[in-house]
C-alpha cells in the first residue's frame, strides 16, 4: 500500500513560505526612521540655533536644534504620522 505524501509536503511547504515572508516583513515594520531637513528664513538663508518640534497630534515626540547651516535630524522615531514645527 503505498501513501500519497504530496499534500501534507505541499501544506508543510505553504505554511514555511507564509511564515517565511512574515518574518521578513517585521523587522522592516518595527525599524524606526530618522528624520532631516534644514530650516530658512523666508528670504531663503539658513536659520542657525532654531528648535525644531516633531509631534504626533498632541504629543511632542522630539525636538532639534539646527545647525550653523540650519540642518537638523531627528532619529528613532517611530512610523506614523507627524507634524513638524
Amino acid at each position: 500500500m503505498t501513501r500519497n505524501t504530496a499534500r501534507p509536503v505541499n501544506a508543510v511547504f505553504a505554511v514555511l513560505a507564509v511564515l517565511a515572508l512574515l518574518a521578513a516583513a517585521a523587522p522592516a515594520a518595527a525599524q524606526p526612521a530618522a528624520l532631516t531637513g534644514a530650516v530658512l528664513d523666508p528670504d531663503g538663508r539658513p536659520a542657525p540655533h532654531a528648535t525644531v518640534l516633531v509631534s504626533d497630534r498632541h504629543t511632542v515626540r522630539a525636538t532639534a536644534v539646527t545647525d550653523a547651516l540650519g540642518r537638523f535630524r531627528i532619529a528613532d522615531l517611530p512610523a506614523g504620522r507627524y507634524e513638524i514645527r
